[in-house]
């Protein structure tokens, strides 16, 4: 799980140091499929913004795991084998490419998409 704080009271917040910038407001994300099944592309965009073009392959990344301070979900236990499930499901969608990567090289490409 990443946390980053992009938003408070409903104004954007960034980054401003060097090296470190990054661009404030609430976000969403999408991965783009090949019809194989292969990803090619995370997209983020504002998550109140006209989204990208979603078809029929693409599926939203985020999964909620709290609302109104209570957990989503059912037992956590189920959780984890689901999650285990989820990740082993990803790592097969991969290209070949991406799996001989050093640590900290994105396997696909990340986009931002103005809107």
């Amino acid at each position: 799980m990443v946390y980053k704080l992009v938003e408070v009271d409903g104004i954007s917040v960034a980054k401003r140091s060097k090296n470190k910038q990054s661009v404030g407001g609430r976000k969403t994300a999408l991965r783009r499929y090949r019809a194989t099944g292969t990803a090619t592309e995370e997209v983020l965009f504002a998550r109140h913004g006209r989204p990208p073009k979603i078809g029929d392959a693409d599926r939203l990344l985020q999964v909620p795991l709290v609302r109104a301070g209570r957990r989503v979900g059912g037992d956590a236990g189920d959780e984890l084998g689901r999650a285990r499930d989820r990740l082993a499901a990803a790592l097969v969608t991969l290209p070949w490419e991406g799996l001989s990567l050093s640590k900290g090289d994105p396997a696909i490409p990340t986009t931002h998409h103005a809107g």
